[in-house]
This record gives C-alpha cells, structure tokens and sequence, in this order.
C-alpha cells in the first residue's frame, strides 16, 4: 500500500491511495484534475475509484474530468450530498474496495449534511487505521458549519475520536481558509 499526497489549490490535499501489488488506485476529493492525472501517470497506476467527502468544488472539482478520462472509474460519496459525477453513494458504514484496499464510509456530517470520511483498513498491511477527513478535521481546526449544528459536528468529531490513538490523519486541507468565499461556479 501507499499513500501519495497531492497538494492541490492553496491549501487542500487530494490523495493517491495505491495497491502496489495490483497497481489499482483510489483518489480521494481531487479538485484538481491537472495534479491528480500527474500523479496518476508518476505512479503508473489505474484509476478505479474516487472517493468524494462532499460536494463543494474544492474537494469535487475534478470529479468530472477524471472520470472522462478514466471510464471505468467509479465515484463513491454520500448520497445526501449532491457530490458531482457521483455514481456509487453510500450510507454509513458502508464499504468500498480497491484491489485489496478497504475504505469504510464515515458520516460526518456538520460541514455539509451528507459529509462523509473514509477510513482505510491499514490492518493487512501492518498499519494503523487511515482517516481521511475532508473537511471535518484540518491539521489545525475543523471545517465550517455551512449545513451543520455546532452539535452535528461534535458527534462528527467524536466519532472520528472514537477510531482510537493510533489512526493517522489525512486532512483535506491544512488549516481553515482564511476567507472561504464558495466556488463562484457553486455559489448559491
């Protein structure tokens, strides 16, 4: 297994998660398409699957390119968010797998309402848990409560809390934007 971070923007992250033995990949929120396909291709590794936290352009925005590129790759997010290209939904809990990497869907709700975190099941490969956040959890703060309660989003983080010590954070973006001013494209 390995995990290949994409800066992306000013201050998110997409991720490459690789089955080295099989070669097959998941991405996670690539808003970029440019730097997503870039690693794609360093890697040399086919994509089978994005997995979406939510629907805002920042995390989706490359959701449509990549899957016209790559055909046979399916788009898994919540199907309380409208995720764009969005053709595999899940509801909590529900898993996702690529080659022999297991993803497990997390509702977070708070910063959308259909807000979810993947957990890859690290286990097989001698690994702690993988948490990768979206906008729930940044490496400094949390993401804003655009459709969530102050209370949604505390049982959100608590159930990542509750992943345990060792679970390895993977956040969608460094630390809250500054002015996060929506998508003039998605602005509502």
């Amino acid at each position: 297994m390995k995990i290949v971070p994409i800066p992306v923007l000013d201050n998110n992250y997409s991720y490459l998660v690789i089955d080295t033995g099989s070669g097959r990949a998941a991405v996670v929120d690539p808003s970029d398409p440019v730097a997503v396909q870039a690693a794609i291709e360093e890697e040399g590794v086919t994509l089978e699957a994005i997995l979406c936290t939510h629907k805002h352009w920042d995390h989706s925005g490359g959701n449509a390119e990549l899957r016209q590129r790559h055909g046979a790759c399916k788009v898994y997010g919540s199907a309380l968010d409208a995720v764009p290209e969005l053709t595999n939904p899940l509801g909590d809990k529900e898993k996702v797998t690529v080659g022999c990497l297991t993803f497990e869907a997390l509702a977070t709700p708070g910063h959308t309402v259909g807000h979810t975190a993947f957990v890859l099941d690290a286990g097989p490969f001698g690994g702690p848990p993988c948490l990768f956040s979206g906008d729930l959890l940044f490496l400094a703060g949390c993401g804003r409560l655009f459709e969530g309660s102050p209370e949604t989003m505390l049982a959100s983080l608590d159930a990542a809390v509750s992943l345990g010590e060792d679970t390895l954070l993977w956040p969608g973006e460094r630390h809250p934007p500054q002015n996060p001013l929506p998508h003039p494209q998605t602005a509502r």
